[in-house]
């Protein structure tokens, strides 16, 4: 710099010293804040790997439309570089806080080996009935509160829940929340309230929803080592992942198959029994027909009897008409009041003494009748009412 120019540059800045001062300390705060910054980034790294590490949070989450296995933590522990394996559930579901308003609240698997949340305050759930609450929500004194799943859930949601009432007994962080953000959901407004951890018993789910991995990889989070191991490694778990997909297909199908299987089973049953039914019912009718037919030839007999019988008895009374003068039949008719007369004056209390005279009375009568040598029906009416006559003496 020659001589001229730097006398231009001393007079400019005397000229116009405060703004010189103010352009000064802004680029001394900005490479400042620059210089913080990038002395500050590793030591930020550095805590979130060792936060990371302490609570085991997963480096791979794997999911499947089929659900995992119970089976599968243990196919992919065997797999170079996995140092743990854990399957795990999760639901959202409207609940209520001690009656307090319904929200929609994110539950989740307490998982023991991955992702492990770090207890704050009270103790860890011992039962399907207890639960962690969020430390972004929950205070010490919410500790004791129940957790109620309302009646806005549908039953798709409640099946996945051995229970509706969790107590809390603690409150934690979890390493897979670390800024406020609790993700969205497909309920209410879509933004879950905050996490509740369940512990594994307290889901009735036979399948993981999904499957946590920790990982053995070199280098610290983000950095280009971590992230060659992790491409490296992600191949295997992919092909593995499909592997067991295709076996979770195949269990379905085979339990798609038994159901269908039974289902059929229970179908022919079924028929079964209905054609055996029907059968029978056949032969109950062919049976009962027949004993319409036989009751229907017995009520036609009986009718033809019954007309045969009726044209005797027209007959015998044409006969019994042709063969006697209207003279015998006045004097049956007059033997025959004789004899209701003799029975009405029967008192009630009938007297033995006077028993031989009714009866001498009624014997007369009778062999009046025999000497006029009358009808023989006559006779044995008149039989049968003297043989009444002394039933009734006698009794």
């Amino acid at each position: 710099m020659n001589t001229e120019t730097r006398k231009m540059l001393l007079r400019s800045i005397r000229s116009s010293l405060g703004r010189f001062l103010a352009i000064l300390a802004i680029v001394a705060l900005g490479v400042g804040f620059y210089a913080g910054l990038k002395s500050s980034q590793p030591d930020m790294l550095r805590s979130a790997d060792d936060y990371y590490h302490r609570q085991r949070m997963y480096d791979l989450r794997l999911m499947s439309s089929l659900g995992l296995m119970k089976s599968d933590p243990a196919a992919f522990l065997r797999l170079p570089g996995v140092d743990a394996a854990e399957g795990a559930c999760f639901a959202d579901a409207y609940a209520r806080v001690d009656g307090g308003d319904e929200e929609v609240w994110h539950f989740q698997t307490l998982t023991e080996q991955v992702a492990v949340p770090e207890l704050l305050l009270g103790r860890m759930p011992v039962s399907s009935g207890e639960c962690l609450g969020d430390s972004s929500v929950f205070r010490e004194g919410d500790l004791g509160r129940q957790i109620v799943l309302t009646g806005s859930n549908s039953e798709d949601i409640l099946e996945h829940f051995i229970q509706r009432e969790y107590t809390l007994v603690g409150i934690a962080r979890s390493p897979r929340f670390i800024s406020l953000d609790r993700g969205t959901s497909e309920l209410g407004s879509g933004k879950p309230a905050g996490f509740i951890l369940l512990p594994a018993a307290a889901f009735t789910d036979d399948v993981y929803h999904e499957l946590l991995l920790w990982l053995d990889l070199p280098g610290e989070i983000y950095s280009e080592e971590y992230t060659d191991a992790l491409r490296h490694l992600r191949p295997s778990v992919e092909t593995l992942l499909n592997r067991r997909g295709v076996l979770r297909a195949e269990q379905l199908r085979r339990e798609n198959n038994a159901e269908l299987i039974r289902a059929r089973k229970e179908l022919d049953d079924g028929w079964s029994e209905y054609r055996l039914g029907l059968q029978k019912a056949a032969q109950e009718l062919a049976e009962g027909e027949q004993k319409l037919r036989a009751a229907q030839d017995t009520l036609d007999a009986g009718w033809a009897e019954l007309v045969k019988n009726e044209a005797q008895l027209a007959a015998d009374y044409r006969d019994f008409y042709e063969g006697y003068s209207q003279q015998d039949i006045e004097q049956y008719d007059s033997a025959a009041q004789a004899i209701t007369g003799a029975f009405e004056g029967v008192p009630e209390n009938l007297d033995p003494n006077d028993i031989s005279g009714l009866i001498d009375a009624l014997t007369g009568l009778t062999g009046q009748l025999n000497s006029d040598d009358f009808l023989d029906a006559i006779n044995q009416s008149l039989d049968l009412l003297y043989e009444q006559l002394i039933f009734l003496i006698l009794h």
